[in-house]
C-alpha cells in the first residue's frame, strides 16, 4: 500500500548548454583514449642458441613493444613477461610472426601495422623498418 505523496519540492536547477557540451566533449575524450589503450596482439615463441637453447614466448603489444618470457631451463616455463625493446613508436601493430631457420639458415621475425607497415628482425631485439605495403 502507498502512502499519501509528500510536500513539493523546490524547483531544480537548469544546467547551461556550455556545461553540457563542456562534458560531452570529455566524455568523447575518455572514450577515444580507451580505445588506444595497448594491448597484446601476438604471442609467439623462440628459440635462442644451440646447447643448451634459450626458450620463451615473445609478446607484442599494439604499441610496438616486444615482452619476454624466457624459460628457466628446457623443461620448464617461465613466469613473467619482461619488456625487451620498442620495434617503432606506433600505436597500430597488429602482428608478429616468425619463419625458424634449420640448420645453416637464420630465423627471422616480422611484425606488421594495421596499415602494412612492417618490420623485421633477426633476434626480437634489434629491429629494421621494411617499408609499406599496399593491400
Amino acid at each position: 500500500m502507498q502512502g499519501p505523496p509528500g510536500p513539493k519540492g523546490e524547483p531544480g536547477k537548469s544546467v547551461s548548454a556550455e556545461v553540457l557540451n563542456n562534458l560531452k566533449q570529455k566524455l568523447e575524450l575518455l572514450d577515444s583514449s580507451m580505445d588506444k589503450k595497448e594491448k597484446i596482439c601476438a604471442l609467439i615463441s623462440y628459440k635462442e642458441g644451440i646447447a643448451p637453447p634459450v626458450l620463451g614466448f615473445a609478446a607484442l603489444t599494439t604499441s610496438g613493444k616486444i615482452l619476454f618470457m624466457k624459460n628457466p631451463s628446457p623443461i620448464s616455463i617461465g613466469n613473467k613477461f619482461e619488456f625487451q625493446t620498442q620495434i617503432a613508436d606506433r600505436s597500430d601493430f597488429v602482428a608478429l610472426n616468425v619463419l625458424e631457420g634449420t640448420e645453416g639458415e637464420r630465423t627471422f621475425y616480422v611484425a606488421i601495422t594495421s596499415d602494412g607497415h612492417h618490420y623485421y628482425s633477426e633476434d626480437l631485439k634489434k629491429w629494421n623498418p621494411q617499408g609499406q605495403s599496399s593491400f
